[in-house]
């Protein structure tokens, strides 16, 4: 949007425009009149930012309206340089309805900056004092905001300031608790899809007898926080080298673990997951940071710069390693496991398991049917170590060709197939964990893709 600045008759005009259009509603409808506006000191009044507060103003507005039933006959709104206008004519009793809009003024994080008149169907204004409530406060003070604007007692410098203080940071917290949200949202999808072969899932647990579904969604709540402090470490260390925030992240990760052990009486259910979906929230914060556009590419892309260099150290001072399941197989076989694929920017979930999860979805395939198709693909894609540790190499290689002659028969196999599968890997003790992180991964981009507010 164009920034430009306006002046005291712009404004004067903008208001004497608005009063206009107040009576001419009010005589068209004979009913009550909302009208919104905000409070933005100085003389640009509208901007990307200033416009983006607007729309959240007026859907809590309609969120408020709508949930206690009143009726909306006619709603209007503007976007000018004198500002943001919105015209609401409502069917409701004129005490509710400034009952609302003040709490809404007094209780948003952005309500200060929010300015709802209430007009009766007279034409008149009710005033705050005749519901029995008291004068707004100061933005920067917290006193009468009449006192301190006849005096002008804060610089508009200072007013200002305080206003892009407030509209970022709430844009900021939101845009953390969606994406950790998503996050979460993700993993709860993962164990629920059912059937999945050898693992937790709805029907049952798979080869696992120490966990179960809600050990599943325990750890995932837990998680939560967690989530939210890595897209954090992304947007701050935004404009610092990828190792830095890979850094910052694994520190949170070991935070992470310690809650998930918590949440399930030493469980672990989400040890991979933390690892690969801590990396998608620390490189979804980066881009953010960066104003960077939330591509299914462009995640998986950031995700490759912050694990790359970790990866190659690893690789490279293996014999320096504590002897886990992993060295041993990258040294006898160069499986590079969950490390190599964070490294490569996870190309199973880029160019199979998403694409094939989109396609299923969109094709009429409900949830269930996607994700245990989706896992199928990514197993037959991507080396589950998972499989190999619980099992050996050549136990691996004959599950991923009978997956593959699976897939070349049928495109979506029905759920008699992967649930005959389930009995088999149940029955061999296989687990493919590795994969099912994987799908978690690709539920988390598409709830991103499909999100449109971002």
């Amino acid at each position: 949007m164009e920034i430009r600045k306006v002046q005291v008759t712009d404004m004067m005009a903008a208001r004497e425009a608005r009063a206009f259009r107040q009576q001419e509603l009010i005589r068209k409808y004979e009913k009550n009149l909302i009208c919104f506006t905000l409070n933005i000191a100085g003389p640009v009044k509208n901007s990307d930012l200033i416009q983006q507060t607007f729309e959240e103003g007026a859907e809590c507005i309609f969120n408020q309206l709508r949930v206690r039933g009143i009726a909306v006959l006619f709603y209007e709104k503007t976007h000018k340089a004198t500002g943001n206008e919105a015209f609401i004519v409502v069917d409701c009793d004129i005490i509710e309805i400034k009952c609302i809009m003040s709490e809404i003024e007094d209780t948003h994080p952005l309500g200060r900056l929010f300015d709802i008149d209430v007009l009766a169907c007279d034409g008149t204004k009710m005033e705050r004092g005749e519901v029995g409530l008291g004068e707004r406060r100061c933005l920067i003070c917290g006193g009468p905001v009449h006192r301190c604007s006849s005096r002008r007692v804060h610089p508009l410098e200072e007013l200002q300031k305080k206003t892009v203080q407030m509209m970022e940071g709430y844009f900021l917290n939101h845009f953390v608790d969606k994406i950790a949200g998503f996050a979460m949202k993700a993993l709860l999808y993962e164990v629920s899809v059912s059937p999945k072969p050898g693992l937790v899932d709805r029907f049952n647990n798979g080869s696992h007898r120490d966990m179960d579904f809600y050990s599943f969604v325990d750890s995932a709540a837990a998680l939560i926080p967690h989530f939210k402090s890595m897209v954090r470490t992304g947007i701050e260390t935004a404009m610092e080298p990828p190792e830095k925030t890979f850094r910052k992240l694994q520190y949170e990760g070991v935070n992470a673990e310690c809650a998930m052990f918590d949440a399930t009486q030493n469980v672990n259910t989400h040890k991979g997951a933390i690892f690969s979906m801590g990396i998608i929230c620390g490189a979804i914060g980066r881009i953010k940071g960066n104003k960077g556009k939330l591509t299914a590419e462009q995640i998986l892309r950031e995700c490759g710069a912050l694990s790359k260099p970790y990866a190659e150290f690893a690789f490279n001072h293996i014999e320096q390693q504590r002897p886990t399941a992993g060295c041993q197989l990258y040294k006898k076989y160069g499986i590079k496991g969950v490390r190599g694929e964070a490294a490569d920017g996870f190309p199973a979930v880029l160019h199979a398991g998403l694409p094939i999860l989109k396609k299923a979805l969109a094709e009429g395939c409900t949830k269930d049917e996607a994700g245990s198709i989706t896992l199928l693909y990514l197993l037959s894609e991507a080396v589950d170590t998972n499989i190999i540790a619980r099992s050996d190499y050549s136990t691996y290689i004959d599950v991923k060709k009978q997956l593959n002659e699976i897939l070349n028969q049928e495109k979506y196999p029905a759920a008699a197939i992967i649930r005959d599968l389930d009995h088999q890997f149940i029955s061999k003790n296989l687990s493919p964990g590795g994969a099912a992180d994987l799908l978690a991964i690709c539920w988390f981009i598409y709830f991103i893709e499909c999100d449109d507010g971002e």
